[in-house]
């Protein structure tokens, strides 16, 4: 994030996903702190809310769009048709700027190494 989402007293958080983080970008909320979006932070946060808009609208996130008259909204909106997921291919949307990813695999040796050994930390 190109702003302090927690505060200076909360430095492990930063270049780090923590807890929360997303809320800023899901309420639309760092004006409330007086903070600003970058230009992709902004479309990071228009495509949460939409994705969140459309899945409580439709109960899809890639439904029809309560922000546009398209379903699976157009290119270059910086949306993706988020992939359901299927224990075989493993595909994930990732949120993040500049753009959103989709991913497969999700830290996939890390997880076949503790599935390896049937230990959960």
């Amino acid at each position: 994030m190109s702003f302090d989402g927690w505060g200076p007293n909360f430095t492990f958080c930063v270049n780090h996903a923590c807890h929360g983080s997303e809320l800023p970008f899901v309420f639309h909320s760092v004006g409330l702190a007086g903070l600003h979006y970058t230009a992709a932070e902004k479309e990071l946060a228009d495509n949460i809310v939409t994705y969140w808009g459309n899945f409580a609208h439709s109960g899809d996130p890639n439904g029809k769009s309560w922000r546009t008259s398209d379903h699976n909204l157009r290119k270059g909106s910086g949306l993706l048709d988020w992939p359901a997921y299927d224990v075989h291919s493993a595909k994930y949307l990732n949120f993040t700027t500049p753009h959103n990813e989709i991913g497969d695999h999700y830290m996939g040796d890390d997880c076949d190494f503790w599935d390896s050994i049937h230990e959960y930390p």
